[in-house]
């Protein structure tokens, strides 16, 4: 795996003679074909090691992005749409504990009425004006030395000043809204629900998460189809020829192309409602208009592995004579009545 970062962004050149051209890191041909990769040695950041650019054939190289304009050669993180609002989010936050705490700190001033300062009001560390005969510089010298308020402390203003209030206040009444909307602005940008972004389950409800979970979910499944056709996949195949050339696999046939079926699953999720979904499904089955082959694939199951399982959780049962057939659904009107106990077997 390498790094992004590793081939150059800003490296470009050319063309040359024969109509090469390298763009961000990326060597054409003249038919714009990738013909090579130049890769640093080491990590941009790593400066005091000495850098080289390392070609590697394009043919040896899987480049996994999603093309979302024709014509682009490199990625976008996927973060990079909400950079911005998480960086104006950060500066909410800081504005907002900077005037809480100023608005909590307390503290006391002394101000001198007559352009003295007895040493009895000497800071900490420093020297009070020898005598009444102060001069503004070494009044202005003796401010300087302060180094400043600190909560709880009793400090002197200087001579010829005068303390003017200052008393910030919290946004108390637009600090949730004003996170909300960002944190609403940065789901949106990455594809998620907001109750999944913020895990603000308190303020949703079944609707609200059924019209989020819809489009995050396919996101989701885009993404593992993405890595699946562009980095599984070609890894196995090539994995698969190269261990039957060598002998390293040893089957029955060494032809790669009679087991380049495999399959690949992604993750899945269930319905927010269970029992909702499994009676949307039978009904689906029901009606044609799915199978359970389908449905068990949604799922990231095999219904052949699933059929297998079955039959030997059967046979199981029969060979110690337990039934596990699933009772029919009572009515609900039966439902609530309890059970009546029948006599005891001994």
């Amino acid at each position: 795996m390498i790094d992004p970062d590793r081939v150059e962004i800003l490296y470009n050149d050319g063309p040359n003679r024969n109509g090469e051209i390298i763009r961000n890191g990326i060597q054409f041909d003249k038919d714009g074909k990738p013909t090579f990769y130049y890769v640093l040695k080491y990590h941009p950041l790593e400066a005091r090691l000495p850098q080289v650019r390392i070609p590697v054939p394009a043919e040896e190289m899987i480049h996994i992005f999603m093309r979302q304009r024709t014509g682009r050669i490199r990625g976008v993180p996927l973060t990079a749409s909400v950079l911005t609002s998480a960086a104006r989010l950060k500066d909410i936050f800081d504005a907002t504990l900077i005037a809480l705490v100023a608005q909590t700190s307390h503290y006391g001033i002394l101000e001198t009425t007559q352009g003295t300062v007895s040493d009895a009001t000497a800071l900490p560390g420093t020297a009070a004006p020898s005598n009444n005969n102060t001069n503004v510089d070494e009044m202005d010298m003796y401010a300087k030395a302060y180094p400043g308020v600190k909560l709880g402390s009793l400090a002197v203003t200087p001579y010829g000043t005068k303390l003017s209030g200052f008393a910030p206040t919290v946004p108390n009444a637009t600090f949730d809204p004003l996170v909300k909307n960002s944190e609403k602005t940065m789901a949106a940008g990455l594809n998620m629900g907001y109750t999944t972004f913020a895990a603000a389950s308190s303020d949703a409800n079944y609707s609200s998460i059924r019209a989020e979970v819809i489009p995050e979910r396919d996101w989701y499944r885009l993404i593992t189809n993405l890595l699946i056709e562009k980095f599984y996949r070609p890894v196995y195949e090539m994995w698969l020829a190269q261990a039957l050339k060598t002998g390293a696999l040893k089957l029955s046939n060494s032809d790669p192309e009679k087991y380049n079926s495999a399959e690949f699953r992604g993750r899945n999720w269930f319905w927010v409602d269970p029992e909702n979904e499994l009676n949307a499904l039978a009904t689906e089955v029901a009606l044609g208009t799915n199978s359970r082959t389908n449905i068990c694939a949604q799922r990231g199951l095999n219904f052949r592995e699933i059929m297998g399982q079955l039959y030997e959780e059967k046979k199981l049962a029969d060979e110690y004579g337990i039934n596990i057939t699933p009772p029919q659904k009572l009515p609900a009107q039966e439902i609530s009545k309890p059970p009546v106990p029948g006599p005891v077997k001994q």
